[in-house]
Formats: C-alpha cells, sequence, structure tokens
C-alpha cells in the first residue's frame, strides 16, 4: 500500500467552535487572477509541500468526525426533486437540502469524469496530473490524495464504487478497458492510494445487474457481445474480483450502500473515525432501473433514468438512517455532488440512453457551457452548521479537499501544489461573499476561464478558435454572447486563461500529452 513518509501534518493553530448563518448567504466570484507557480517545471515539479496559508478550526464536538463523500456520476442540474423537476424524485436530497447547505452555483471541475474525481481527490485540477480525459492517465506516487491525508490522521478510509482514477485489474484479463489506459502504465487502484477497504470498478457499469451487458448493439467494446458481460467488474482492496454471484444483481446503488454499511458499522463499533468515498454509477449510461423504482415511472420515456436516481436516493436515505441508528448523524459530515452534467439523449441505447437535465442551463455533458459543468451539491453537517444555508458563490470540486482540512484542523497538512482550489469554509459560514481566484477548465481543443461576473469560454475546431464571453450574473443561462461589446476584457481574460494552462502542462511534466493553449485572440473569430 502506498505510504509516504511526507504525510506528517505541521503544527496549526487550532480556532474555536463556530455555526451557519441562518441567512441565505449571497456570494460571487472576486475578479482576481490565480497566482501561477514560478517553480513548476520538470517532468515531476516540486509540489510536495505543506499549505500554511490558512488558520484552522478543531471539530466542534472536540472529536474527529467520520467524513462521507457521495458522487453521482453524470448527474444534471435538474435532476433533483429540490431544483425544480416535476418528475424526478429525490426525497432524501431534497431533505439535505432543506436541512444544510445547498450550493447553488457548484461546479465540477471539468465536464468529464476522471478530471473531476481528480480535483475532489486532490484539490488541483486533473490537467495538472494528466488526467485531462475522461480515460488519461492515473494518480501516482507524487499526488497527495484526501484518502491520505486522512488515513494519516488515524481514519479508516474506504472506497466505493467508480475510481477511475488508474486501473484496477492488474494483469489485464478480466476488465473490458476503454480508452488510452493499459494495465502495464496504469495500474493504480484505490488500495494503493490511502484507501483500506475496498469495492471499487474502475469505470462505468450498468445501474441495475452491473456486471451484465444490456439489451441493444451499440455498447462498444467488442468483448461484450462475445461474453454478454459488460467488462468493468467489483474489486476488493486484497486485489481480488469479486464472483459475479456475490451479490451483484439487482439495482447497483444497492449493492454498492450493501458494502458501505458493514464498514460503518464497523468503524463505529471499534470507535475509529472513517472516510467513505461513495462513487455511485447513477445515472451514466447505460442507466437501467427495475422493480418498485422503474414502476414509479411507469408511462414515462425516461423511466429507467427516473428510477435509477430515485434507487440512488433512496440508499443515500438508507445511508442516513443506518447513521441515526448509530448516533452518529451529529458528528457525521455528508457531501454530495455530481462529477459533471448530465448527457443527452443518446438514440442509439434506446431506453437506456440518459434523459438526464440540465434545465434551465444550456449546453451537455462535454462543454463548458454552464450544463455541462454546474452540478447539484449539498452538504450537512449537524455539529457545526446548525441551520440551513444556501451558498450562491461559484464553488467547485477542487475546493473539496482544501475546505476540509481547514475545517478539521489539518490544514498545515503537505498536499500537491499549486492547488486549484482553495479553502471555502468561511463561505459555508456566511463570513464570505466573493471568491478570491477563478476557476479554471479544459478539456481537449476546449477551456473555459470564470470570474466574479464573466465567463469565457474557448473552443477550437481544426485552425479556428472561437471565443465566447458571458455576464453569468445578468445572464445565468448563456444566451447573450457579448464578446464583440467587451474586447479588452476577452483579452484580459484570454491571457489568464492561456497563464493557467501552461500552469497545468507544466505541472503535468511527461505524464500524458499536453493541453493546447488557446490561440491568441486576433487568430480566432467570435462566434
Amino acid at each position: 500500500m502506498k505510504r509516504r513518509d511526507f504525510l506528517g501534518l505541521s503544527t496549526v493553530a487550532m480556532a474555536g467552535a463556530f455555526g451557519a448563518s441562518t441567512s441565505v448567504i449571497q456570494m460571487c466570484f472576486a475578479e482576481k487572477s490565480i497566482a501561477t507557480n514560478s517553480k513548476i517545471g520538470g517532468s515531476i515539479p516540486s509540489r510536495l509541500q505543506a499549505d500554511d496559508s490558512a488558520s484552522s478550526a478543531k471539530p466542534p464536538c472536540g472529536k474527529k468526525p467520520n467524513i462521507i463523500i457521495i458522487l453521482a456520476d453524470d448527474m444534471g442540474w435538474g435532476d433533483t426533486g429540490y431544483n425544480g423537476s416535476k418528475i424526478q424524485k429525490t426525497p432524501t436530497l431534497d431533505r439535505m437540502a432543506q436541512q444544510g447547505i445547498r450550493f447553488d452555483r457548484f461546479y465540477a471541475a471539468s465536464c468529464v469524469c476522471a478530471p473531476t474525481r481528480a480535483s475532489l481527490m486532490t484539490g488541483q485540477n486533473g490537467a495538472r496530473m494528466g488526467i485531462s480525459h475522461w480515460g488519461s492517465s492515473h494518480v501516482n506516487e507524487n499526488d497527495i490524495l484526501l484518502s491520505e491525508i486522512l488515513k494519516d490522521q488515524g481514519y479508516a478510509t474506504g472506497h466505493f464504487g467508480k475510481w477511475h482514477l488508474g486501473l484496477l485489474d492488474e494483469e489485464g484479463k478480466t476488465d473490458f478497458v476503454a480508452g488510452p489506459r493499459t494495465p502495464e502504465k496504469d495500474f493504480s487502484p484505490p488500495w494503493m492510494n490511502g484507501f483500506d477497504v475496498c469495492f471499487s470498478t474502475e469505470n462505468v457499469a450498468p445501474t441495475w445487474d452491473p456486471m451484465k451487458l444490456p439489451e441493444g448493439e451499440h455498447w462498444g467494446i467488442k468483448q461484450r457481445y462475445k461474453t454478454g458481460l459488460w467488462g468493468n467488474n467489483y474489486w476488493t482492496d486484497d486485489g481480488r474480483m469479486v464472483p459475479h454471484d456475490d451479490n451483484l444483481s439487482g439495482d447497483d446503488s444497492r449493492i454498492i450502500m450493501d458494502r458501505v454499511v458493514p464498514f460503518v458499522r464497523k468503524q463505529v463499533a471499534e470507535s475509529n473515525p472513517f472516510f467513505a468515498y461513495i462513487c455511485f454509477h447513477t445515472p451514466h449510461t447505460p442507466t437501467v432501473s427495475g422493480g418498485k423504482f422503474l414502476e414509479m415511472y411507469k408511462g414515462h420515456e425516461g423511466r429507467h433514468h427516473y428510477g435509477a436516481i430515485t434507487a440512488m436516493d433512496a440508499q443515500v436515505g438508507r445511508l442516513r438512517d443506518l447513521l441515526r441508528e448509530l448516533g452518529q448523524e451529529e458528528n457525521t459530515l455528508i457531501w454530495f455532488c455530481s462529477d459533471n452534467g448530465a448527457m443527452s439523449h443518446i438514440d442509439k441505447h434506446g431506453l437506456y440512453g440518459g434523459y438526464g437535465s440540465n434545465l434551465p442551463f444550456r449546453g451537455w455533458k462535454s462543454s463548458f457551457y454552464e450544463g455541462g459543468i454546474r452540478v447539484p451539491s449539498v452538504l450537512v453537517y449537524p455539529a457545526m452548521f446548525k441551520e440551513p444555508a444556501v451558498v450562491e458563490m461559484g464553488c467547485v470540486t477542487s475546493d473539496i479537499l482544501p475546505t476540509l482540512a481547514d475545517m478539521f484542523g489539518v490544514a498545515g497538512t503537505k498536499r500537491s501544489l499549486p492547488q486549484d482550489g482553495m479553502n471555502i469554509l468561511p463561505a459555508l459560514k456566511g463570513e464570505m461573499t466573493e471568491r478570491d481566484k477563478p476557476i479554471g477548465f479544459a478539456y481537449g481543443k476546449k477551456s473555459a476561464w470564470m470570474t466574479h461576473r464573466y465567463k469565457l469560454v474557448s473552443q477550437t475546431s481544426g485552425s479556428k478558435t472561437v471565443y465566447e464571453l458571458y455576464d453569468l450574473l445578468l445572464d445565468p443561462y448563456e444566451k447573450n454572447n457579448i464578446a464583440s461589446k467587451h474586447p479588452d476584457k476577452v483579452k484580459s481574460m484570454l491571457k489568464d486563461l492561456r497563464a493557467w494552462v501552461q500552469s497545468c502542462n507544466e505541472s503535468c511534466g511527461r505524464r500524458y500529452k499536453h493541453l493546447p493553449l488557446p490561440a491568441v485572440n486576433d487568430s480566432s473569430e467570435e462566434k
């Protein structure tokens, strides 16, 4: 198991307990540039340093809290009841939004899955690790993951569900791998990255009967049709593939939670603080439902999609009931979000092709319009946040690690630098109204740069690069491209975007191919 001598903590000042504001927190970005790290360079940058920039707060109850991060897969903004869906039923998430902190401007760090997952685990944009694509590169021994930080603090750590930060089948004999990863160079399972207990798949799986190939003829990899199997197996922390007859039938979210429950019970019985990272496959395609959840949406074309999400929501409710039963609800933080926006419906996948919603926002997964990256997110932690609140400041998955580090008194811990995320604890407390630094996004030939008011979207096709500028405060649905009216703003934001992309490439070194720099403004055309 990968362990590092340099994961020790520096001494940090501990502040007192605090509560959350009862009012709606009005927040937005501050228009400031991310400072670039002048020391970045070479194949392995010098970035394993301590972050002493923030003061830390100790847990209110005086003992280490339990931490649960729940990640949905391709769940759009409009895929929850609390965000206004008239069809989708998510009673558990709705209650969490009412009881805890609801984020109204929360972003995945990328418009696709793996880079967002890398950002959540490290506080860095995935491009810095070469994980800029849904199937590129992997986390390695130079990356400091949240799981390792918490394990070093005495936490029991468990990963359940989709990993997607490295391959799990070391010999490459049983998993069907899509994308450019290979076992020879990309084997990096969660049990080598700070997780004690694992019930993990490398990539997506059908959301009902996850080991079986669903009906249809358009599911990619040829081995699936030769075997009748989906080919993304579950693996445990001893490197063993879970047999297909070992409780792997029916709803996949229930299958995952069946492994989370004994992990939680065991840690509570042994008085261990725990970190559970729960990565549902729902509602990524093939989106399949069954039983009462499918029946619930009878008559709806998207019934499989709706049923799978409601089934996942029920398992989150099951987890919350367990915490109450064990007397752990007060001292457990749960942070829920999605890894990117919903994908547009794929006709060739029929009923299983995804019927997600990003409404009222524009765009789908794989784009940097709001619909591709603005995702549902809620946080509950009764010991610290007594009253419900709404955070309207722009936050991002890269913020999770630095925020948890500060929240629980370990802000001085060493982590991968430079950090793209920031500590948003003051925002959660109602003490912060503007974000300190912009958020950068990059995926292939697409990139974006977002500040307090504006978002610059860059898209390259062939030799032509198109820039679009949106005022997100006045035009959150991105209907009016104002690039031609603000050429100076486009120029300044493009300069910052290029500097950030270059910084990511320097951090990446030789781990994977570099991102293309957005073209300078005079060689592009406004869309």
